[in-house]
């Protein structure tokens, strides 16, 4: 099956996206770390918590 083409701006708002996620999850393990070691399951959490704001610790 072939893969459809994207537009170059459907490509660059996807780079955009993956690149702000990337960037929201180096906040998490920035602010939760703080220099000690964190894991996969601490990131989730962060994220799924209800007082985590998104919008402002990621700047979606």
């Amino acid at each position: 099956m072939a893969m459809p083409e994207l537009k170059e701006e459907e490509g660059e708002a996807m780079f955009q996206g993956q690149h702000g996620l990337e960037m929201c999850i180096a906040d998490i393990i920035n602010s939760e770390g703080q220099g000690q070691l964190i894991t996969l399951s601490q990131i989730a959490a962060k994220i799924a918590s209800p007082t985590t704001n998104l919008d402002h610790l990621c700047g979606f």
